[in-house]
């Protein structure tokens, strides 16, 4: 029986791919109980870029050429594949069906909001067993036993794993087969979404009814970003997407509803300008948190570039970047406009019901390096997914719904600095 033992990272010699690969292989270097007997492999394209990312980490991530695009026969085996991390933009759910049905975790870092909801049709009656689609994990009785590696999984998701797997034990007549888990989709990962959805979450487990989350997002313009997440910035700068608004769905733009925030951080008290933004978590929330209005707002910490661009939008002026000259020109200047900091900083500001009174609740939670932040946050993940097979429900999961803020912020914080604050009442 072939042993799933590798973690494939695609698009794992990428800005944030790499840092990603480094970490997991760190986690698992550092390891001293054996739980972690996985091979990190760096997957992508370009095969002379995988090679050399692998020899500058001296073997420890291995390579893989892999180009997600072609067609499914022309993929490499992934019969030795525990989980895979996805830090590319995909097109269609075909990697992921597959995952599922053949018993791969899968992990995805993005933010495209219209993905996740195409990813949601893969629910748990679509997978098979573990104890039927794979062989042995390296680390999973260890897992199965270990409530400390349970740690930080919510109660929902033990109990929904629990049904899940009579359910299928059931349906498939394994009942003389114990079914460890099914495999996880685990999205929503990263800061927005990712911190953003724990934060979102432990507000609304605050009070007993919650109305209104609204999230505001500032990101330094003096960090290298990667040509993937500027790309993305860019094409979504023109957009329009679907929100929920007291509880009905409403259209709206890009850069446009203008709020005035507060980030007060290091003892200074920053006036920021935030615009919405199609980040992903603010149509998860509504759905899984149930909040009848959630938006998402970005700024960036030049404030005369966040109006400017928001000047730009209000006359009609970013619409020319719907053509693929203008974007690329576009995408070239943010890639070498570093004015500003590296820091970056999540407001979230919920609103609700308490013991029959209106409550606020405002936290604020700031660091350096976006790009790092969403690699610690990933191979965290990751790491915890790993630990708790047997207890994850199974099927397209978003990080909320499986882990909780505290415990997954106190293991975060072992390597990745950063400073949640508790606001005052609305400034």
């Amino acid at each position: 029986m072939t042993i799933r033992d590798q973690i494939i990272v695609v698009g794992g010699y990428g800005t944030v791919g790499q840092q990603i690969s480094r970490r997991l292989a760190q986690y698992i270097a550092d390891d001293t109980s054996g739980m972690l007997s996985y091979h990190v492999i760096a997957a992508g394209r370009n095969a002379a870029a995988v090679q050399a990312f692998s020899e500058s980490t001296y073997g420890q991530i291995q390579p893989l050429q892999w180009d997600i695009q072609s067609s499914p026969d022309m993929w490499p085996d992934l019969s030795a594949a525990r989980l895979l991390i996805m830090c590319l933009d995909l097109n269609d759910t075909t990697l992921v069906e597959y995952c599922l049905k053949h018993g791969i975790h899968y992990m995805d870092i993005t933010a495209n909001g219209d993905y996740l909801q195409q990813m949601e049709q893969w629910k748990i009656d679509t997978q098979v067993p573990f104890s039927q689609a794979i062989g042995d994990s390296p680390a999973m009785s260890h897992a199965t036993n270990s409530e400390q590696n349970r740690s930080g999984i919510t109660a929902t998701a033990t109990a929904t794993a629990t049904a899940t797997a009579t359910a299928t034990a059931t349906a498939t007549d394994t009942a003389t087969t114990p079914v460890l888990s099914l495999s996880t989709a685990l999205v929503s990962i990263g800061l927005a979404p990712g911190l953003t959805n724990l934060l979102a979450a432990a507000v609304h487990r605050e009070m007993e009814q919650t109305e209104q989350l609204d999230i505001s997002v500032m990101l330094g313009l003096g960090e290298h970003h990667g040509q993937a997440a500027i790309s993305w910035t860019v094409e979504q700068l023109s957009s329009s997407f679907t929100v929920m608004s007291e509880g009905q769905p409403m259209t709206v733009n890009s850069l446009t509803d203008r709020r005035i925030v507060y980030m007060p951080y290091r003892q200074l008290n920053v006036q920021q300008y935030v615009y919405r933004f199609p980040f992903s978590d603010q149509q998860t929330l509504a759905q899984t948190l149930n909040v009848a209005t959630v938006s998402t707002r970005l700024g960036f910490d030049s404030v005369l570039l966040t109006r400017m661009l928001a000047g730009l939008q209000k006359l009609g002026a970013l619409r020319l970047l719907r053509f693929a000259l203008l974007q690329k020109v576009m995408v070239w200047l943010l890639g070498r406009i570093h004015v500003g900091s590296d820091r970056y900083a999540i407001r979230m500001d919920g609103k609700g019901i308490k013991h029959g009174r209106p409550v606020q609740r405002s936290y604020l939670l700031n660091g350096h390096n976006q790009s790092h932040a969403t690699a610690e946050v990933t191979a965290l993940a990751a790491m915890m997914l790993l630990e708790s097979e047997g207890t994850l429900p199974g099927g397209v999961q978003h990080i909320e719904q499986v882990f909780e803020w505290t415990p997954f912020a106190e293991r975060l914080r072992r390597h990745l600095p950063f400073e949640i604050i508790e606001l005052e009442e609305e400034q």
